[in-house]
């Protein structure tokens, strides 16, 4: 039972080294595959960045109207969806960027991954 287990993974280790890219070096092992690489990086760092912004001045503002408002201030639904946007905000500001990152060079770069 062990050594088909250590088949499947080995024949996994193989399958995903030869057609990903290098997780350890987070980058190319072919070069021809580079300029396209690197068009498909530029188009979703700018469409998953703007996504990000959005998502952080839309929360913002909705904070801001609730906090300026008196009359949206009273209201107990109101302070769920301030409590919702702030949750949300935090997502866009915290998580959202590290996303992008793991989006765009396919590996964890940010430091051991093996914990």
């Amino acid at each position: 039972m062990e050594k088909d287990i250590y088949n499947i993974s080995a024949e996994y280790s193989n399958y995903t080294n030869t057609t990903s890219p290098s997780v350890a070096h987070c980058g190319l092992e072919n070069n021809s595959t580079e300029n396209i690489w690197k068009l498909n990086a530029i188009l979703s760092c700018i469409f998953l960045g703007s996504i990000i912004l959005t998502v952080i001045f839309g929360n913002s503002m909705v904070i801001l109207a609730v906090i300026k408002d008196r009359t949206l201030k009273q209201s107990l639904q109101n302070r769920f969806i301030l409590s919702l946007a702030f949750a949300d905000m935090c997502i866009g500001i915290f998580i959202m960027p590290l996303s992008l990152h793991m989006e765009v060079l396919s590996c964890w770069g940010t430091g051991d991954d093996s914990v």
